[in-house]
């Protein structure tokens, strides 16, 4: 069974379960109010956040537009050679990799998404590496991704927003510090778990002459 399918098969189990219970308890009223009330606030909170992930999603689209995907390599090359050795060597792996810490970053994890997976793609196509080194790599980095450093909360802020809190970004620095103890801690187990698991990983830098991943910090054929 597919991801999708799976999805839909727990979310039609769930549905049918809450029909069940709510005829069996004689609540079908009070379900078919929680049903209306749920789907009026989720229309609301959707519109809420669509200005908040267009204006952020706009700014990502203008970096990638603007050639900022080398300076974000280069900016983010040495949480990647730590932690993405073999990934690290590779241009195109380096260029997507970067654009998904900067969505989130921006706390877009949806936005991150796409570029998340097209680095996984990225990173199984590197030539000349192992298929366990590439796996230690893939693995690191979904860890990575599911506890990124988040700087600007803006999900969380749009909604405290909506929730009308008197500081919605009140949570930025506490989010931020959680965030960063989160990744350091989740990306140094699951490193130094992959190591001990699958092995090092040493080789050159792959990608084109002048590419992104030759110009964040060059490593070696010694390692």
């Amino acid at each position: 069974m597919g991801g999708m399918q799976m999805i839909a098969a727990v979310y039609s189990v769930l549905v049918v379960t809450s029909f069940v219970c709510a005829a069996a308890t004689g609540n079908l009223g009070s379900l078919s109010a929680g049903l209306f009330d749920g789907v009026e606030r989720s229309v609301g909170l959707v519109c809420s956040l669509v200005g908040t992930m267009s204006i952020w999603g706009g700014v990502l689209s203008a970096l990638d537009s603007a050639g900022a995907v080398t300076l974000l390599s280069r900016a983010f090359s040495p949480v990647i050679r730590l932690f993405l050795p073999c990934a690290s060597r590779d241009a195109e792996s380096v260029s997507a990799i970067s654009m998904s810490m900067a969505a989130n970053l921006l706390g877009m994890g949806n936005a991150a998404t796409p570029f998340a997976l097209t680095a996984v793609e990225k990173i199984e196509g590197i030539s000349g590496e192992t298929e366990k080194a590439k796996e230690r790599d893939i693995i690191t980095f979904s860890v990575i991704s599911c506890t990124p450093v988040c700087l600007i909360p803006a999900n969380v802020t749009a909604l405290r927003s909506l929730y009308s809190s008197s500081s919605p970004g009140a949570v930025i620095l506490p989010a931020a510090i959680c965030a960063g103890i989160c990744f350091l801690l989740s990306g140094s187990l699951s490193l130094l778990i992959g190591r001990l698991s699958f092995g090092s990983c040493r080789g050159k830098i792959r990608g084109s002459p002048g590419s992104c991943a030759e110009k964040i910090g060059k490593v070696d054929s010694h390692g």
